[in-house]
């Protein structure tokens, strides 16, 4: 019923980690905050003291991930493209 009526079920929340693929590496970066924006959740995050990543839904898969396997096997991928 929620999900027919326009309610969005988040990827993630604050204090989650998500792993960036960024420098060709899968880096791991804490959720701090979670906003609306447009209507859709935007999220920022953190790795270390100074890097900080915005990201959107629309990012899940393609940049940002839920587990460091998903995010190094999207690496992979990249990898064999470039290759080619």
């Amino acid at each position: 019923y929620l999900l027919e009526n326009g309610v969005i079920v988040p990827p993630c929340k604050d204090d989650d980690v998500v792993f960036v693929t960024l420098f060709g590496q899968a880096l791991p970066f804490d959720v701090i905050s979670t906003t609306i924006f447009n209507g859709k959740p935007m999220y920022k995050a953190q790795h270390g003291f100074h890097l900080v990543w915005v990201f959107g839904v629309d990012d899940f898969g393609k940049t940002v991930f839920l587990t460091k396997e998903e995010a190094e096997k999207a690496l992979a991928e990249i990898k064999k493209k470039e290759n080619k």
